[in-house]
């Protein structure tokens, strides 16, 4: 009778130890917490201003025009970087397209790399401490606060991440897989190049670099064979699209090398780097948290041992080979800092099991609380939009988004019940230890994420959407205008303008003579019309749902000077 009493009190009392071991249960809830960070915010929700905008508009031109090797934004060349992510993306959007509208499809390119980014850390993981460490480090990386938004947005960068994440792969083979080791970490280059340009080349490889630069014990000559293994495989990657351009235009290249790339350099050791140093300095604590101080906890107590750790000085030297390359070169930018996340992680992740109690009870308690606090403000938030309550917040709303009417969707409301149910009870079940502090901060960001991408998605979509916008432009222009000026029009405004309304303005940036019967105009409520108010007559003006600042207006050419067009 005792033996069954215990059974039945431990069925009753069950807990799940995240420890590091393998089981069904435990790999099952991995994947199910990764797909349940990956996919909110992939889909549902048009492209939102800026970058997403202009990168759906090169990956829609593409598709449109069937060019496919001078990236193209509204009929104009955009030779901001290289094509690989408009690539995937025209390709996802081929694939899916019909299921998906295009440019949901599109996105999911972004899901894509990074999936292949959180793949990659964790095979780096268990490459370089075992197979207990691929999941945690995983946790850590995807737990990060720097990376929820653009993992999943429309941007080149995470293909870069992508590239990045497999040259450090290609690092943890060393010494023994000379070859692996160059041929990963030389298409590591490849693939970061080939999607954001000569600046995530040099990234990547000053990653791979720094080590047999800053430690001795990498000083030798299997990782110098590895670094010019990367070298020849990375070759192609870097001449065959450039080498490709030059053939089909040899102006569109000069322009793409000499405007665009080669002027991340022209910065270099000057006042910019000390600038660029104190901008990620003080990025860092917050956008690789909880790595980051994890890591300063676990390298102030056991600094003597860690610093003689051969993995641990190859990690640190690919932090500090990247925080240098990104001192020195670019625009100072939160995603450029993307790949500083994957030492970071695997750094704290090789430590995790020998942190002290307390810094890893504190992140606990914090995340449970924070998040506990986030996820019940998001659901009073989602009940004002809804019903009015409390008054005072959908007051405030309302000034935010003027208009916006809320409705309720069974479908979200049921996942973002069932995903606050969830977290309740993996706070619960799981026993207490150092690697339950990283579970449950990970399952705090996944849970917050799902909220704000199911119940609170219309209204951010609202918000930051041009359709409505648009689609108010259109009722507006008489549908026998044929041709439509445009002063000061962003790229963002001229993609979007092109994939809702068809509509490809001239500019009068490149040409000052205009032939048009109707100017737009994209301004600020506070600047007055550059139109000529004796030869145009304002036909419409409007903005985004709770946007202050960019004004849009449609003139029409007053008759008596109208042109035949």
């Amino acid at each position: 009778m005792t033996d069954v009493a215990a059974t039945k009190q431990k069925s009753v009392n069950y807990s799940l130890e995240f420890d590091g071991t393998a089981t069904p249960t435990k790999t099952a809830l991995f994947l199910l917490l990764v797909v349940c960070w990956l996919l909110p915010g992939l889909i549902g929700h048009d492209p939102w201003k800026p970058q997403e905008a202009q990168t759906f508009g090169v990956t829609f031109d593409m598709l449109k025009s069937g060019q496919w090797l001078v990236p193209m934004l509204a009929g104009e060349p955009y030779l901001d970087r290289p094509p690989l992510y408009y690539w995937t993306a025209a390709l996802f959007a081929k694939a899916f397209s019909s299921m998906l509208p295009l440019h949901d499809a599109a996105r999911l390119a972004s899901g894509f790399y990074m999936l292949l980014a959180i793949l990659f850390i964790t095979l780096t993981a268990a490459k370089l401490f075992g197979p207990r460490f691929g999941r945690v480090t995983a946790l850590l990386f995807i737990g990060s606060f720097g990376l929820l938004i653009t993992a999943h947005t429309m941007l080149a960068d995470s293909a870069g991440l992508a590239g990045a994440a497999l040259a450090l792969y290609g690092l943890a083979w060393l010494p023994g897989r000379v070859k692996v080791a160059g041929l990963c970490a030389g298409s590591g280059i490849g693939v970061a190049f080939l999607s954001k340009g000569v600046m995530a080349a040099v990234l990547v490889f000053s990653m791979a670099l720094a080590p047999w630069v800053l430690f001795r014990v990498w000083r030798t000559r299997a990782y110098g064979q590895a670094l010019g293994v990367a070298v020849l495989a990375a070759l192609p990657w870097l001449l065959l699209w450039p080498i490709a351009l030059y053939l089909r235009s040899p102006q569109f290249a000069a322009e793409w090398l000499w405007l665009n790339e080669l002027n991340d350099f022209s910065n270099l050791f000057s006042v910019e780097t000390l600038r660029r140093a104190g901008y990620y300095t003080s990025l860092l604590p917050w956008y690789a948290w909880p790595a980051l101080p994890l890591v300063l906890v676990a390298f102030w107590y056991g600094r003597k041992t860690l610093a003689s750790n051969e993995k641990i000085q190859l990690l640190l030297g690919a932090f500090f080979g990247l925080f240098a390359a990104l001192c020195l070169l670019g625009e100072m930018r939160e995603v450029n800092a993307l790949p500083l996340l994957l030492p970071l992680s695997l750094l704290c992740s090789s430590q995790i099991d020998t942190l002290r109690r307390g810094a890893t009870s504190a992140l606990d308690w914090f995340g449970m609380m924070g998040f506990g606090l986030l996820a019940g403000a998001m659901w009073l938030g989602w009940l004002a939009l809804l019903y009015g309550v409390p008054k005072p917040l959908a007051n405030y709303l309302q000034i935010y988004l003027p208009g916006h009417r809320h409705e309720f969707e069974l479908i979200p409301f049921t996942l973002a019940i069932a995903l606050s149910m969830l977290w309740l009870i993996a706070i619960t079940r799981l026993r207490r230890s150092n690697r339950r502090a990283v579970v449950n901060w990970t399952a705090g960001i996944t849970m917050f994420w799902m909220l704000a991408m199911t119940l609170w998605l219309p209204f951010f979509d609202e918000a930051k959407s041009y359709r409505a916008t648009i689609a108010a432009l259109q009722r507006a222009l008489p549908a026998t205008a044929n041709c439509v000026a445009s002063r000061q029009l962003g790229e963002s405004q001229r993609a979007l303008l092109d994939y809702f309304a068809g509509l490809r303005t001239q500019r009068l940036e490149l040409s000052a003579t205009n032939i048009c019967n109707y100017l737009l105009i994209q301004g600020t409520r506070q600047s007055p019309s550059d139109a000529e108010p004796a030869d145009w007559k304002l036909l419409w003006q409007g903005a985004r749902p709770g946007d202050n600042t960019e004004l849009y207006r449609l003139y029409e050419r007053k008759r008596k000077n109208k042109r035949k067009s």
